[in-house]
């Protein structure tokens, strides 16, 4: 692992990892997320084939914008995703595709967060 990322070179043709983060995660945000402050993150990967194949466990509280009235407001998240880790796109496969430089342990829990969020997010009152 270089810089903390993990790439998909690694994932295939090693023996598989195990890898756990805690705390607040200081990365790139995309509406309606504007901050992080605790993410607790558990990954592991098995070789497998055609796919390496990934398991990762999370649990967030992100800082979030209201669709109404752009107001932030907390917003606990707690999920597991399973998922077959890709280096490119093609027509059997359907996973997670990891850029050459590789990603975070971090990033990926995100990405994940991000795509299960409600599209019209709001507060509940």
């Amino acid at each position: 692992m270089k810089d903390g990322k993990i790439t998909y070179k690694e994932l295939y043709g090693g023996q598989g990892l195990e890898l756990s983060r805690t705390g607040p995660y200081e990365g790139k945000f995309s509406y309606p997320i504007v901050e992080v402050p605790s993410l607790d993150v558990r990954f592991s990967s098995h070789p497998g084939k055609p796919y390496p194949h990934c398991h990762l466990d999370v649990k967030a509280t992100l800082l979030v914008r209201d669709a109404v009235d752009d107001e932030r407001f907390l917003y606990d998240v707690s999920d597991v995703f399973d998922f077959d880790a890709m280096e490119e796109e093609d027509d059997s496969g359907e996973g997670l595709i990891f850029p050459k430089e590789g990603l975070t342990v971090e990033e990926i829990a995100l990405s994940f967060i991000h795509s299960e969020l409600p599209i019209r997010l709001t507060r509940k009152d």
